[in-house]
């Protein structure tokens, strides 16, 4: 019978994928929020913000997918690939679950962006009704958590003030704010993550001192973070329910389904829009 081993403990074949099963089936992918997002052309004659905020949603969708693709085969404790000899050791198997894992953290991390970008949008919290070629552009730069707060406390109402606190339930989350702080910005901006069992070490440490005595230089200061592959791999799976759910309460806010008038079977009447005031719960004069 065929068995693995991983971190001392036997696995049958079967065992092995029933495992690996019950991990993929534990990252939802949220279909829903994307039904009835198919109007968002017919949307744009009437209302523009809303109509960029749907296709806005898609691309959450198509992100969230992404992240939650690159993080099973983070999972994957073991792979048949033209990319590593069938016995290769297990370093090998070890980097390529690493490269999974940073770009897991890195789509994950952008998740929260892109949302962002949904409401800077579709409630037109950048304040800017003048259209030009460069616009769009424009305004998605401007498109940050700060703006997008100073905008909401701005308006002060209790839609945008409860709008504001699912925002920050979600962003201040410890785990959240560990993945953004520590893990994304290392990637994107210091190149300075590395994992048990594939981090480089340095053969002697350097320490530099004023006349003082305090430290004028130590390589301790550049040491990158170290991380393990499968205690950061469930910290993503946590995650990953926690955007879902944060997404789900943020386009379930957005009263996507009520820009058109329904008729008695419940089907959307494209020829009967109704008043911005009905369905956006955000009105910025």
């Amino acid at each position: 019978m065929l068995k693995f081993v991983y971190k001392d403990k036997e696995y049958s074949w079967d065992e092995w994928r029933n495992e690996y099963n019950q991990f993929v089936d534990s990252l939802e992918l949220p279909d829903d929020i994307t039904e009835g997002l198919l109007i968002s052309d017919m949307v744009a004659a009437h209302d523009i913000g809303y109509s960029i905020a749907m296709d806005k949603t898609y691309e959450i969708y198509e992100l969230i997918a992404s992240a939650r693709f690159a993080l099973i085969n983070a999972y994957q404790k073991y792979f048949e690939s033209n990319i590593l000899a069938f016995n290769n050791p297990y370093k090998a198997h070890l980097w390529l679950r690493s490269q999974y894992l940073k770009n897991s953290i890195v789509w994950y991390n952008s998740c929260e962006d892109y949302i962002y970008q949904v409401l800077w949008f579709g409630f037109e919290l950048h304040r800017r009704k003048t259209y030009s070629p460069d616009w769009y552009e424009s305004v998605l730069r401007d498109c940050t958590y700060p703006n997008v707060k100073q905008s909401l406390e701005q308006v002060g109402t209790k839609e945008a003030n409860d709008l504001l606190d699912m925002i920050k339930d979600y962003r201040f989350d410890p785990q959240v704010k560990y993945m953004r702080d520590n893990l994304a910005n290392n990637i994107k901006h210091r190149a300075n993550l590395q994992f048990l069992g594939l981090e480089r070490r340095r053969l002697i440490g350097t320490e530099f001192f004023n006349a003082d005595g305090s430290i004028y230089f130590t390589t301790d200061w550049i040491q990158p973070i170290v991380i393990d592959i499968d205690e950061t791999v469930d910290l993503l799976k946590d995650i990953h329910g926690k955007l879902v759910n944060f997404t789900r309460e943020i386009i379930d806010f957005m009263n996507f389904d009520q820009v058109f008038e329904r008729d008695k079977d419940n089907v959307f009447q494209i020829n009967r829009i109704r008043d911005k005031s009905e369905y956006r719960k955000i009105i910025i004069e």
